[in-house]
């Protein structure tokens, strides 16, 4: 008699693509819809777009809240291909904060992409949703274009970044988004004349 292998309660949900072609959309906060019935609250009206976003997908185990894993894209919304997009060796850099101690934290997951086209989202970083809770983790992340240039974006938040923008049409980084432009840090972008996503 043949046994079959016993199936465990948790059902592992395959990770989603590394590009995901036209997945994510950008929604102004003043447009979005909030967690509780009714309008949402007030909010002012957002006049730029961004260049460059981020957004997350769940992923992991179903049905285990402690078991779930986000992953992390970069949304390519400049309406130009990115030649590269990658990062210099580490994708996630934090503090975890012990009871006496603070530990530096650093995970090694190298990737890098070439020919990133417009509206187009690459995968950058995965967070695990409790292991990572307590955590304060960044991303960095190096992207070159014949309109950016060679550029460089560093963000960071407790538990991981899920959504946010790095760069906006107006060449300003996104809130709490350190801009680096040929290594060199800079408060703002020089976007060629004429530029329009």
């Amino acid at each position: 008699m043949k046994r079959r292998p016993r199936k465990s309660g948790l059902n592992p949900r395959p990770l989603p693509p590394e590009r995901i072609a036209n997945g994510f959309k950008w929604q102004p906060p003043a447009k979005r819809r909030g967690r509780l019935p009714g309008p949402p609250p007030p909010r002012p009206e957002e006049t730029r777009t961004p260049l460059l976003f981020l957004d997350s997908i769940s992923a992991g185990l179903e049905g285990i809240a402690t078991a779930e894993v986000f992953c992390l894209f970069l949304i390519n919304a400049t309406g130009a291909p990115l030649t590269y997009v990658g990062n210099r060796g580490h994708s996630a850099i934090g503090l975890e904060r012990g009871d006496d101690i603070d530990v530096l934290v650093s995970q090694r997951d190298e990737y890098a992409y070439h020919d990133v086209e417009p509206d187009e989202a690459v995968m950058i970083a995965r967070y695990h949703a409790a292991m990572d809770a307590d955590t304060s983790l960044g991303v960095r992340v190096t992207a070159r274009s014949a309109t950016l240039g060679n550029i460089e974006l560093a963000a960071s938040a407790r538990g991981g970044l899920r959504e946010g923008v790095l760069l906006w049409d107006t060449g300003e980084p996104g809130r709490g988004v350190a801009l680096r432009v040929e290594g060199k840090p800079v408060k703002r972008l020089q976007l060629p004349p004429g530029f329009n996503p």
